[in-house]
């Protein structure tokens, strides 16, 4: 299994708090305290996105000799269950005030399954579809 380097360059997408649902990935991929960052993003499914971006990032940088790389979702499960850490918390208006909701790494997987089948099913639909 590739070693699972510091994170440092996540860079942060900022939205418009007043019409985006705002959420923020919590990192950690190490022991050391200091591999620990942070990223905000305008959306849940920008946040999850992202998680999978770092995934294939590393498998790319592990096999720089292959041109395609695929997966199976069980190796972007055991990825997530070998991060020292890894939450998100997503923003949701309650009665005029904004509150975080965290998450962990169950409901991460859940959620990335989720939207990779949303992902895969829009695909099909643009393949699928009438010229």
């Amino acid at each position: 299994m590739p070693v699972i380097p510091n994170l440092e360059h996540i860079s942060a997408i900022r939205s418009d708090p007043a019409t985006m649902p705002h959420s923020v990935l919590l990192l950690q991929t190490t022991t050391d305290p200091g591999s620990r960052t942070y990223s905000d993003y305008e959306s849940q499914n920008a946040c999850l996105r992202e998680i999978c971006n770092i995934f294939e990032s590393l498998l790319r940088k592990s096999m720089p000799a292959m041109s395609n790389i695929t997966y199976d979702i069980r190796d972007l499960y055991d990825f997530i269950d070998r991060l020292e850490d890894l939450a998100i918390i997503i923003s949701q208006d309650s009665r005029g005030s904004r509150l975080y909701l965290p998450r962990g790494k169950e409901y991460i997987k859940e959620a990335i399954y989720k939207l990779l089948l949303e992902e895969r099913s829009k695909a099909k639909s643009l393949y699928d579809a009438p010229y």
